[in-house]
């Protein structure tokens, strides 16, 4: 997958669309636990930032999400040329909204014959470099000020015994400076507790220990750590309020998780001091753009939780954290399968058409995903590729291809090189055959692949089968899917990405000048670029090891070539 592609941008969107959804049930549980120690309401907002990085793969019963991925992109046809424009969808399982937004979405992004550029494809480009713009200047400006409060407080020297004391206790890692206006930690591997010197002297001794308790209390719960974790992922979320919203909450609850730490260690005698040293240090500064530095913020509002917290009892203690344990868990899970229940077909008979797939294919018609059978490639890449190989899908970072041997997947790499995604059988769907009356169409898609057997034999008995690359597995399509998508072969449904004919020659000549090679399949043209750049299959030998795909340059007729089988 390349940077600037459609699915990069999906993909993104899909993760901020699912972690914020997360982030919403967070507010709403963090209301119903004021009771609970803030320390269990933290656990939720880290899981709100993970699962806006990741997810795990679960049954679709066993989640709460309807779909993986609720924004889908879906190929469309163009004045009569099927897969040249791109569509997005959404698919929450929440129809109105669904339908509102699929019909805005139709009518921002449809592609026309009258533009050069497919809308979606300049969409992706523009909001990447607005993303990757917004990224660098929030990054570059937390490391800019860290590094200068970093500058700023070079010249801290050890605190005295006496001074970094608490209760008796000596705390390590304890400077006192007059650069800073207010107490914090700083610092990753090794953190230290920085103290104005206003607070260093004989007479505010209380004083200073209940702070000292409370940066200990960073220290050891290793918030120096976690909210280095939720500065990176806002940083990739920039754009996203939510994750503004989640990662200002998250600040003031990890603030009030520690003076409650400091209520369980000094005691409820240390309420009415610890709230005057709050007020002493009210918040000068925002902790917002220093992610690595912990001061004090919202003093008010944890004063209030100062003087109202109580310590749990047991029940209550093991009650929350089961409860934020399971929260947890269940945030971070995502449906295995990204395949979905619904067929929508997009446009009309006199506009561009598509099939886009939403819910979970064959539920209800008694036929489940199974392992799909993994093609053996050291056996296979020894024998002949046979009468064809086909392109399937050509991206800029990814390509498929299929021939009698099966289906096979390959990221593209840097310096020539590329990597295994998938590889199928594809026996399943029976004998593929790639030439007459029984010809098996193979449709490749970003991450999944359509089998089709017999399309275009008339009265054959077709059948579709869904291959997805995530989880390697296949599902037959219930009888009416099937019915459904052989009514649209007519209108190109089921062709390959259409070759460009009128390079052929010279992709052949350029193939030629190569010794032994010769051109297998294409060129065609990648979609995501604006210049004229073609993908097309090549091979230097009849087996399948001998396959390789190059990219052809037209401005200049230069050949990148890729090693698939190393």
């Amino acid at each position: 997958m390349s940077l600037f592609d459609v699915g990069t941008m999906t993909e993104l969107l899909n993760r901020s669309l699912t972690g914020g959804v997360v982030i919403l049930v967070v507010l709403a549980l963090r209301l119903m636990m004021r009771r609970f120690p803030r320390k269990y309401v933290c656990i939720l907002w880290l899981a709100a930032f993970g699962r806006l990085l990741f997810s795990i793969p679960v049954p679709a019963a066993s989640s709460l999400f309807p779909a993986a991925e609720p924004l889908q992109q879906a190929a469309v046809e163009v004045d009569g040329r099927p897969g040249m424009g791109t569509v997005l969808q959404l698919s929450t399982g929440l129809e109105p909204v669904d339908s509102a937004v699929n019909e805005l979405l139709w009518q921002l992004l449809e592609p026309s014959p009258a533009t050069s550029a497919d809308p979606v494809q300049i969409y992706a480009f523009a909001f990447q470099w607005l993303w990757l713009g917004g990224m660098a200047v929030l990054l570059l400006t937390g490391l800019f000020r860290y590094g200068l409060l970093k500058r700023r407080v070079s010249d801290a020297v050890p605190a005295e015994e006496t001074q970094c004391t608490v209760r008796g206790k000596r705390l390590e890692r304890v400077y006192i400076t007059d650069r800073i206006q207010m107490p914090m930690v700083l610092g990753i591997w090794k953190p230290r507790i920085l103290l104005p010197s206003a607070c260093s002297g004989e007479g505010r001794k209380e004083e200073r220990e209940l702070i000292l308790a409370h940066e200990q209390a960073h220290r050891l719960r290793y918030d120096h750590v976690t909210k280095v974790f939720v500065f990176g992922v806002l940083v990739i979320h920039w754009f996203n309020p939510l994750a503004w919203a989640a990662f200002l909450l998250y600040c003031r609850d990890v603030e009030m998780a520690c003076d409650e730490k400091v209520m369980e260690w000094l005691g409820e005698e240390s309420r009415k001091p610890y709230s005057l040293a709050l007020l002493r240090f009210e918040e000068e500064r925002s902790a917002l753009l220093i992610p690595l530095a912990f001061g004090e913020s919202s003093a008010r509002e944890r004063i209030r939780h100062i003087l109202n917290y109580r310590k749990p009892g047991s029940w209550m203690t093991a009650l929350a954290l089961l409860l934020a344990a399971l929260a947890a868990g269940l945030f971070l899970m995502a449906p295995d399968g990204k395949a979905q229940d619904a067929v929508s077909i997009i446009g009309g008979a006199d506009g561009p058409t598509s099939i886009f797939l939403a819910g979970k294919v064959g539920e209800g018609d008694g036929e489940e995903k199974i392992p799909a059978a993994v093609l053996d490639l050291e056996k296979a890449k020894k024998e002949a590729y046979g009468a064809a190989a086909e392109l399937d899908w050509v991206s800029g970072g990814k390509i498929s291809l299929h021939g009698s041997f099966g289906y096979l997947s390959f990221l593209l790499k840097a310096n020539g090189k590329s990597e295994l995604a998938a590889a199928f059988t594809l026996e399943e769907a029976g004998p593929i055959v790639v030439q007459g009356d029984r010809y098996t169409e193979v449709v490749g898609g970003r991450d999944s692949a359509l089998v089709v057997t017999e399309p275009y034999k008339e009265d054959g008995d077709s059948r579709i089968f869904w291959y997805l690359e995530d989880g390697g597995t296949v599902e037959p399509l219930p009888e009416d899917m099937t019915n459904l998508f052989l009514e649209q072969s007519s209108s190109g449904v089921f062709l390959d990405a259409p070759l460009a004919e009128e390079y052929r020659q010279q992709v052949e000549e350029k193939i030629a000048e190569i010794p032994g090679n010769h051109l297998v399949y294409g060129p065609v043209e990648i979609p995501e670029t604006d210049s004229i750049i073609c993908g097309f299959l090549a091979a230097d030998g009849p087996d399948l090891e001998d396959l390789w795909y190059g990219i052809w340059y037209e401005m200049d007729g230069r050949i990148e070539k890729y090693v698939l089988f190393p």
